[in-house]
């Protein structure tokens, strides 16, 4: 089955991409679709995808590497998506895919540490939904740390 993104603008996003939707797992078009959305949502136009340093391990996550313009301003960012929260990062951070999962577990910490932070700001215990997204980012940083560690996963590296 071949899925296509969900809306107008992202499907008019891909096709300029010349994403040829079929070589894609249907895992993999729903994490794709998921990751256009995500810039979408932050006003970045896809110009390219990266097929030499996007990764998917799945049915866990996939790394992409975009190349992404705003507000007249070209720039290539890292992106997760999976079973994670969706998250990005600007190229800068990392110069590899495997890198960008090590970059992406800080990233996921100092969430953890913001939500925490500003329940004791507040001087009030964090909310059930706090304490699931604080658990949510922990898990995420953790699992990125273990595959990076996982030699066998980089080899083409």
């Amino acid at each position: 089955m071949v899925l296509e993104p969900a809306n107008n603008s992202t499907l008019t996003q891909s096709n300029q991409l010349n994403i040829d939707w079929t070589l894609l797992s249907e895992w993999e078009a729903e994490q794709l679709q998921l990751a256009l959305s995500y810039c979408e949502r932050h006003s970045w136009h896809v110009l390219a995808v990266s097929d030499e340093q996007t990764r998917t391990l799945e049915p866990a996550l996939s790394v992409w590497q975009f190349t992404v313009n705003q507000h007249s301003t070209t720039k290539r960012i890292w992106l997760i998506s999976g079973d994670l929260p969706t998250l990005s990062l600007p190229f800068k951070a990392a110069a590899t895919a495997r890198e960008a999962l090590l970059a992406f577990s800080r990233q996921y910490l100092f969430l953890a540490r913001q939500l925490k932070q500003a329940a004791q700001a507040e001087n009030k215990q964090p909310s059930d939904e706090v304490k699931l997204r604080m658990q949510e980012n922990v898990k995420a940083a953790a699992d990125l740390l273990v595959l990076y560690h996982e030699n066998e996963l980089w080899l083409e590296e």
